[in-house]
C-alpha cells in the first residue's frame, strides 16, 4: 500500500470513528449559542476585552466587588509565583501595600477607559488609590509602553500629594498600582524602557486570573442572586474566553486528552494539523488533499480539529516532567526544590560545605546561597547556576570569584553584569540547543512540536555527565575555584 493511500485510510477511519464523531458533536453543541460578544465581533481585539474588563472590575455593587477581589487575590498569587519561580523583582514594599489595600480597604471605583492610552484604569479617590491594567491578549510589549504609562500615573500621584500636604503627622498618600495582564501571565520585558523599574512596579496578571474569579463568582448566583443581565454578561464574556483559547476549557480539554492518549489517533491528527496549517499558509498541500477536502467542507470539523489543536499535548510539559523525574533518580548529592514548566529548581549538597557559604543565618535558605536551575525553554534547554538570596558581602564575592576564574571556557556563559537583589544567574551550561530541535532540512516549526522525548533523553544524559565529570568537568572547575574562597578569607 502506498503512503498516500495510506495516510488517505487512516485519516478515513479517524474521522469515522466514534471517538471523533462524539467529539464533534460535543463541540458543534457547545459553541453553537450565539453569544453576544460574538455578535458585536469582539473576537480578541483588546479595546472591548478593556471595556468588559472594566465594567466586571469596576462596578460598585456586591457582584462586581467579588470579581474584583477574586482577580486581585489571584493576581497576588501569579506574581508570588513568579518571585518564587522565575525570580521576578517587584519591590516588596509595594507588594505589601497592594495587599493591605485589597484586603482591608473597599473601594469605590470611577473607570476609566482608554485614559491617557492606558487600557484601564480604576480610581479610588475615597481609599487614595489607582490601579492601572495594561491588558494584552496577542499583542507583545512595546518598548516604552508600559514606562510611560508607570510615569505618568507616578507624576499625577506625586502631584495630588502635594496638593494634598497638611501639618498632621500622619497623612494617607496618594498610591498607583500597575498590573500587566496577559494571556498567559507574562512578565514585562528586561530590555524595555527602564525595564528594571517596570519590573519593581507592575504585579503581573493571567487571563487565568479573570476567568477564575469570574467562574466562581457565578457559581454563587444561587447564593446571591445576581441580575439577570450581570450573570448574562459574565457568562457569555467567560464562554468567549474558552472558545478563543484565551482560558482554558478543562471539559473540552479532558475529552481532547482522551482522542490525544489514543497512538493511532494521534498519528493521525499530526498529520491533519500539519496539513491545515499549510492550508492556512497558502502553501502547497500534500498528499492528504483529497481525504482534508472533508474537513474543508465542514465547519463542525475543522472547529473539532481546532479545539484538538488547541489542547495538544505539551511537549514542553513533557520534558519538564522527565527532568523532575531525573534530578529525583540523581546521585544522593543532588536535591529536587520546586518548579514549573519552565524552570526546575534543584541544589546540591556538595556546597553546602565550604566556608565560603558562610554561617547558617548569612542566607535565606539552609541550603545555602548556590541554586542549579534547568531553564526548560520551547527552543533551548541549560544548566543555570544562580546566586540566591543572603548576606551581600558573600553574595559578592561568589560572583567576583565566578569572574576572576572564567577561562576561555567560561567566558561565553559568566557575566559581569550588577548582582541582582535577590537571583543572580551567574553561569550557564548549554544541554539542547535549537538545532537539537529542529535539525537542518525539516520544517522547524512541526519538529518542534513533535519533539522525540526519547533523543532528548539521551543528549540530556551525556550532557549532564560532561559537567558532573570528575576531573574535566565544570563542576569540578566551579567547586575548585570556590574552595579558594576559604583560603582567601
Amino acid at each position: 500500500m502506498s503512503k498516500t493511500k495510506g495516510n488517505s485510510t487512516a485519516i478515513k477511519d479517524f474521522i469515522y470513528s466514534d471517538d471523533f464523531q462524539e467529539f464533534v458533536d460535543y463541540v458543534d453543541l457547545k459553541f453553537r449559542e450565539e453569544n453576544i460578544f460574538d455578535i458585536t465581533g469582539m473576537s480578541r481585539q483588546e479595546i472591548k476585552h478593556s471595556r468588559t474588563l472594566g465594567w466586571l472590575l469596576g462596578g460598585n455593587d456586591e457582584f462586581h466587588r467579588k470579581i474584583f477581589k477574586l482577580f486581585i487575590k489571584n493576581v497576588l498569587n501569579t506574581t508570588k509565583r513568579a518571585i518564587d519561580d522565575y525570580q521576578y523583582e517587584i519591590d516588596p514594599n509595594h507588594l505589601k501595600s497592594f495587599k493591605e489595600y485589597v484586603y482591608f480597604k473597599d473601594p469605590k471605583f470611577q473607570v476609566k477607559n482608554e485614559d491617557k492610552d492606558i487600557d484601564i484604569a480604576l480610581e479610588d479617590l475615597g481609599n487614595k488609590k489607582f490601579i492601572l491594567i495594561e491588558n494584552k491578549i496577542d499583542a507583545g510589549e512595546s518598548p516604552d509602553q508600559l514606562n510611560k504609562y508607570r510615569e505618568d500615573v507616578t507624576k499625577r500621584m506625586d502631584v495630588a500629594n502635594k496638593k494634598d500636604e497638611t501639618d498632621k503627622d500622619e497623612v494617607s498618600k496618594y498610591e498607583c498600582f500597575g498590573i500587566f495582564l496577559t494571556k498567559e501571565g507574562d512578565e514585562p520585558k528586561k530590555d524595555s524602557t527602564k525595564g528594571k523599574e517596570n519590573r519593581e512596579f507592575y504585579l503581573i496578571g493571567s487571563y487565568s486570573d479573570i476567568g477564575s474569579a469570574l467562574s466562581t463568582v457565578l457559581n454563587q448566583n444561587e447564593m446571591y442572586g445576581w441580575s439577570p443581565e450581570q450573570m448574562m454578561i459574565g457568562s457569555h464574556y467567560l464562554d468567549l474566553l474558552k472558545k478563543r483559547n484565551i482560558v482554558e476549557d478543562k471539559e473540552a480539554q479532558e475529552r481532547a486528552t482522551k482522542i490525544w492518549s489514543t497512538d493511532s489517533y494521534k498519528t493521525t491528527l499530526d498529520a491533519l494539523i500539519k496539513q491545515k496549517k499549510k492550508e492556512d499558509n497558502k502553501r502547497s498541500s500534500s498528499n492528504l488533499d483529497s481525504t482534508f477536502e472533508l474537513f474543508k467542507s465542514r465547519d463542525q470539523y475543522n472547529n473539532a480539529l481546532n479545539i484538538l489543536t488547541r489542547y495538544r499535548p505539551d511537549s514542553q510539559r513533557e520534558l519538564s516532567n522527565y527532568l523532575v523525574d531525573y534530578i529525583m533518580k540523581s546521585t544522593e548529592n543532588i536535591r529536587y526544590e520546586k518548579s514549573n514548566k519552565r524552570y526546575i529548581n534543584f541544589y546540591d549538597t556538595r556546597w553546602n560545605q565550604g566556608e565560603w557559604q558562610g554561617s547558617s543565618d548569612t542566607h535565606s535558605n539552609e541550603e545555602g546561597p548556590l541554586r542549579y536551575v534547568f531553564v526548560n525553554l520551547p527552543d533551548k534547554l541549560f544548566l543555570s547556576i544562580s546566586i540566591g538570596p543572603g548576606d551581600d558581602t558573600i553574595r559578592k564575592n561568589i560572583r567576583d570569584c565566578f569572574i576572576e576564574n572564567k577561562s576561555e571556557q567560561f567566558s561565553g556563559s559568566i557575566t559581569s553584569k550588577a548582582l541582582s537583589k535577590t537571583y543572580h544567574q551567574i553561569y550557564k551550561f548549554e544541554i539542547l540547543s535549537s538545532k537539537d530541535y529542529a535539525p537542518e532540512n525539516s520544517n522547524s516549526d512541526l519538529e518542534q512540536e513533535n519533539i522525540n522525548l526519547e533523543n532528548f533523553k539521551s543528549k540530556i544524559g551525556t550532557r549532564m555527565s560532561e559537567f558532573f565529570a570528575t576531573t574535566n568537568g565544570d563542576f569540578e572547575k566551579i567547586n575548585t575555584f570556590l574552595s579558594s574562597l576559604d583560603r582567601n578569607e
